[in-house]
């Protein structure tokens, strides 16, 4: 038997290529803060909040302390905007200032999006 020597081989161009500049698919990165805020709370409230209510309830501020920390980290990561080029301590700072507003367009869009259960004969 025979061994062959392995290698590694190191190809330096990206097989997936992130074009950033590129409209299309959520439009994260063309929201400001306070959306990006309110769709994430929209979504805890419709999702997470219908699927595991128990856990929601009991932990609600923790999620909206998570709200605010996953924002700060958006704003500073995936967000384009002129403006979100601050460092992530200033996002964090500047996050928990949009949160009220975005709070309350969150539950407003959630009560307006319960329908009445459909009665079927």
């Amino acid at each position: 038997m025979s061994y062959f020597p392995e290698y590694l081989f190191f190809d330096p161009l990206p097989v997936v290529i992130r074009r950033k500049n590129v409209a299309g698919g959520l439009g994260k990165r063309d929201l400001m803060l306070g959306q990006y805020m309110t769709e994430m709370l929209v979504f805890m409230h419709r999702v997470i909040g219908r699927y595991h209510t128990p856990r929601f309830v009991s932990l609600y501020f923790v999620y909206l302390l998570a709200a605010i920390v996953r924002t700060a980290k958006w704003s500073k990561s995936d967000s384009h905007l002129p403006g979100n080029e601050q460092s992530w301590p200033g996002a964090l700072i500047r996050a928990p200032r949009v949160f009220p507003d975005s709070w309350l367009r969150a539950v407003g869009k959630t009560i307006r999006s319960v329908r009445p259960p459909v009665q079927t004969l």
